[in-house]
């Protein structure tokens, strides 16, 4: 991908969308950067030209997966972030004749611009409750609050809101007001690396790396709160699968401490993995091996881990709450993510009965194909199309 200057006009192309693309030059491929690589990388087939902004370089690795022909680069020189979204990201997008502008955060869309703006909003989670979910000593943080506002201006300011699941469409409307009449929902997917099944060499080097020698449930995403892993802790004791084990991969060290402190007082420490993060390479080969992925998050958007696991064919069994039951579909289990019991009830079920595996799996893989990137920027394009200028660019 060639970078441009920030003042060169861009070419005409099919339709000209300008991307915050500012925290792509974070490396790390997590949660916005996941769905903002994979829409960029297939917006070009839906007739899209990109015009990528940041304040800094986007991350090689992410640029390497753009197409050089219809997606460029405009970097600002250096300046605090609140001035480049505010100052210079309208004036950028009026002088490069950019007919709609996307942020994929739920930040980042700029206050006088008159170029018609799209932000996806992927759950309400954070700022139904805000200050209270981060704490009051972080709220009262100037930066902090900047940082609201600029939250607060996307979701007013945007034309239209894309969201990624019904359940996160009626949580947008409830509690944050957001006119429904704004709102399109786009489900997300599977990020290509689960296109196809790993190798069998590969699936045991990793098993063997992981130290997960025996039969194991999996599990990946965050450690806070709303995962509900404490609950998870608990069903897998009261189970008492003595040849199996609990594989959670992700988190954050403070969470990973107190949830190691919970295990060993259930006593199932030594059936406990902590995976720590794992790298992208690893984690097909870690759901398609596994027992089965339990998701027993009370609190989702919509639940990218189940597009993951039934890429793979992975059994699945998931919280009845929030997005997950709209997500998974006809894909896998649901259990009661308030009740042990029920948990407990449906591992046994799923670790003595090979037949319950085979069906989940069969039932994951035909899912699973309901979701692509493909339709996903299909259908975002057809978003830009509704609000884009009939006569040209705005300038």
């Amino acid at each position: 991908m060639k970078i441009e200057s920030t003042t060169a006009p861009i070419e005409a192309g099919p339709l000209r969308v300008g991307f915050n693309a500012n925290l792509l030059s974070d490396p790390a491929m997590r949660g916005w950067n996941r769905y903002a690589v994979n829409l960029l990388e297939h917006l070009p087939s839906a007739n899209v030209q990109l015009v990528l902004y940041s304040m800094e370089p986007i991350a090689g690795q992410f640029l390497a997966r753009f197409r050089d022909d219809s997606c460029v680069q405009s970097v600002s020189r250096k300046m605090n972030y609140t001035k480049w979204e505010q100052w210079w990201l309208p004036r950028q997008l009026r002088r490069d004749g950019i007919e709609v502008f996307h942020s994929p955060y739920h930040f980042g869309i700029p206050f006088a611009t008159k170029c018609p703006c799209v932000v996806t909003l992927h759950d309400a989670i954070g700022q139904q409750r805000w200050p209270q979910f981060n704490g009051w000593r972080h709220a009262m943080q100037i930066g902090n609050w900047a940082n609201y506002g600029s939250h607060v201006v996307a979701r007013r300011k945007s034309t239209k809101v894309i969201t990624v699941s019904r359940f996160s469409q009626s949580e947008l409307v409830r509690r944050l007001s957001v006119d429904a009449q704004r709102i399109s929902i786009i489900p997300e997917a599977a990020d290509p690396i689960f296109a196809t099944f790993p190798a069998e060499e590969k699936i045991q080097e990793t098993a063997a790396r992981f130290q997960l020698a025996k039969p194991y449930l999996f599990y990946i995403g965050g450690f806070e709160g709303r995962k509900n892993l404490d609950f998870l802790l608990k069903a897998f004791a009261a189970a008492n699968l003595k040849d199996v084990v609990l594989a959670l991969a992700g988190g954050d060290d403070d969470n990973r401490d107190r949830l190691r402190r919970l295990a060993a007082e259930l006593e199932i420490l030594d059936n406990v993995r902590f995976l720590g993060r794992v790298d992208d390479d690893d984690l097909p080969s870690l759901y398609r091996h596994a027992m089965a992925f339990v998701y027993p998050s009370l609190e989702e958007g919509f639940g990218l881990q189940l597009c993951e696991a039934m890429a793979m064919g992975c059994p699945i069994l998931a919280a009845n709450a929030t997005s997950l039951p709209e997500v998974l579909g006809d894909g896998g289990a649901l259990f009661n993510p308030t009740s042990v019991d029920d948990l407990t009830s449906l591992l046994r079920k799923i670790a003595e009965d090979p037949l319950l595996r085979h069906s989940l799996s069969q039932c994951s893989l035909h899912r699973g194909k309901q979701f692509s990137w493909q339709e996903t920027a299909r259908l975002t394009r057809v978003v830009y199309e509704s609000i884009a200028p009939r006569m040209g660019a705005i300038r």
